[in-house]
């Protein structure tokens, strides 16, 4: 996992989950197909999420945020994560 410095940190937390999820994910030269591949859903999903059309499950939060380099505290902390959590969005993958 990558250290991040308390100002990149403070920048991630004022991003949707999704905008995180992907500068996360071409900071890492991935594709969202790649992502998917990875995490064992469709590039779709992870396109939704990226739009914050839709959030990855939570149970599959451990890998996704060990794939992007961050923990999943870190992921849980970008902005409307804690407040939305469920309602409005569907959890989509696994």
């Amino acid at each position: 996992m990558l250290a991040r410095k308390p100002d990149e940190r403070t920048a991630m937390n004022n991003q949707s989950l999704g905008t995180m999820i992907r500068a996360l994910r071409t900071e890492r030269g991935m594709t969202q197909l790649d992502l998917a591949r990875q995490m064992g859903v469709t590039d779709k999903a992870v396109s939704n999420w990226e739009r914050d059309l839709s959030i990855p499950d939570v149970s599959s939060l451990p890998r996704l945020a060990g794939l992007l380099g961050v923990s999943v505290e870190e992921l849980l902390q970008a902005k409307g994560v804690a407040r939305e959590g469920g309602r409005g969005r569907r959890p989509q993958g696994a």
